[in-house]
Parts: C-alpha cells; structure tokens; sequence
C-alpha cells in the first residue's frame, strides 16, 4: 500500500497532489474538507447541524476514496479512513500550527486507533515564519518537508486520543490555539465584534467585510469565509448588519450588499451638500 498523507483542507490537498504528479514526492492524498476548530465533534448529527449553520453540506462516503461527494455523515470520510487501513499502512499527518490542525491530529489517533495505520506526523512550519497554515505553502515547499515525518509511538497515539475525547466533551463550538499550545474554548458569537469593525456604514459586499475579518484574525486561528458569512447573517437577524436584499434559508449569496446599523447613508448626505451648495451659490448670485 502506498503512504496515504492526510491533510484537512483541499487546498492542501492540491499542493500535496500536485508535488506527487510533478515527481516530488510519492504516495496519495486523502483530505477531510472540514474545519476542526469549530464545531461540535462528538457526533455526526450534532456536526451534520452544526455545518448546516455555515451553509457546507457534510461529506459522505460516495465517490472516489479522494474525492468524496457532499452528503449526510459529516464523519463519513473517517469511516473512509478507517476502512482503507483494515490493512497496514502509513497514515501520514500534515499538521500546522493552528487549531483546525491541533484538532485533526488528536481527532486522527482516536479515530484510527482501532486499525492497522501506523500513524506518523509530518510538522510544518508557519509559512514565512508567520502564517500556520499547510496550504500556505508551496508544492515543492511542501516535498521538502516530507522527509522530515516522523512516526508517534503507541504512547503518544493513545495520549493524544484521549486528548481527542476532552476535547470533544466541551461545549464551546471554537477552539482557539494559544502560543504555547493550549486550546481554549470561545463561544459562536467570539468574531462578531471583529466583522462588526470590519463592516462599514456605507453599502459594502458582504464577500469583503468577511475577506476583511479572515485578514485579521490571528495567525494560528484562521476562520473560513463560510464561518463569517453565518456570523453576517446572524448580525442582519439581530438588526446589527443591514443587507440589501432578503436572504435565503438555502444558500448564502455573496453578492449581497451590506452594512452596519447606525450610519447615515452617504448618497443622501452628498445630495443634500450639493443642494446646500447650489442654493449657497443662487444667494452668492443674488
């Protein structure tokens, strides 16, 4: 069986895809497509709930082993997972300095802990000494690092799994990462101060007050446009954030305008300045 290296977005996933058909690197790639530090983890239903909030459909078991299709078991790719290694493998785990990545290595040793993976961890340095993301990186950056994995020994699998289990017991849905490397446990509403700055009085897209917010949020605490379009749209419904148009139950659409409450509308301030204006000039003619 080739090395199977694990990641949890798809833009990681590309880049390591990538290095693998340019020759750089061997194995396949497996990606989660989730975000492990929000949410809840103990249980599909509960996350299935959860993802429907952020307008991302759960990932099912259909399809290719590494391109599964959206559909109703947010841990369906684990059951992937666990099925691939029922022989013995290399699971390799890429992992940052981020939360979403602190989670997915605890989450990793607890949910194959049952197999026959033999769990080793690539460690990857915050991109340009600053950002902790995977992605961040470069294909042939990402090649590079490869060589360093290292194997976790059955100690620290079982230490970490039962990591895992505490911290799905909190009922906090965003896990943030301290520097020195402790999670803590934030409520839903943590960012809405943030996109709130973020939100101008004058019509704004939506898709840049929370490209704005994502710029600003800490370097190991990266959050996804689709967490912040939730938080928008909880903003309009409690009368924080005007939108432009009615929203749908359904789908978020990012080509929505938006702005915060309480400002005055520009438009109509430069109207009314350019008809003080014209009858200032009248009375100057006068």
């Amino acid at each position: 069986m080739q090395d199977l290296h694990i990641v949890d977005g798809d833009s990681a996933a590309a880049c390591l895809r990538h290095a693998i058909v340019t020759g750089q690197m061997s194995g396949e790639v497996f990606a989660l497509n989730d975000w492990l530090s929000v949410g809840p983890l103990g249980s599909a239903a509960e996350r299935n709930a959860f993802l429907s909030t952020l307008y991302l459909p759960p990932p099912s078991a259909a399809g290719e082993f590494d391109d599964l299709e959206p559909g109703e078991d947010a841990f369906a790719r684990w059951v992937a997972l666990k099925a691939r290694f029922q022989i013995p493998g290399r699971a390799i785990l890429w992992i940052s300095g981020n939360a979403s990545d602190h989670v997915l290595l605890r989450m990793a040793c607890h949910m194959l802990k049952a197999t026959r993976a033999m769990l080793w961890q690539v460690s990857v340095p915050a991109f340009e000494g600053w950002f902790e993301s995977v992605a961040a990186h470069p294909p042939e950056a990402l090649a590079r690092f490869a060589p360093s994995a290292r194997p976790l020994s059955s100690a620290t699998a079982a230490a970490l799994a039962r990591e895992f289990i505490a911290i799905a017991a909190h009922p906090e849905p965003v896990r943030h990462l301290d520097g020195d490397g402790t999670l803590r446990y934030r409520p839903i509403d943590l960012h809405d101060a943030l996109l709130l700055t973020c939100c101008p009085y004058q019509w704004t897209p939506a898709n840049y007050v929370a490209g704005n917010a994502m710029s600003r949020c800490e370097r190991r605490n990266g959050l996804s446009d689709h967490f912040f379009a939730a938080r928008l749209r909880a903003l309009i419904k409690s009368g924080q954030v005007e939108s432009h148009m009615p929203l749908s139950d359904a789908a978020w659409d990012w080509r929505i305008n938006v702005r915060r409450v309480g400002g005055t509308d520009l438009p109509k301030v430069n109207q009314r300045l350019r008809n003080r204006y014209a009858t200032d000039s009248d009375d100057g003619r006068a």
